[in-house]
């Protein structure tokens, strides 16, 4: 399921970017962020076990 929404964001920061907004891409960096918390929450999981 995290899966599937990281994918959506990709799609979302492509379009940002084609329209040549640099600076909406740094508010993009930080979202990805909160996106990878939880992914990295389960793999540090997935380490201890």
């Amino acid at each position: 399921g995290e899966g599937a929404q990281a994918a959506q964001t990709a799609p979302v920061q492509e379009g940002v970017q084609q329209e040549g907004a640099q600076q909406p891409a740094p508010a993009t960096a930080p979202s990805q962020g909160g996106v990878n918390s939880p992914v990295n929450v389960t793999t540090t999981v997935d380490a201890n076990t």
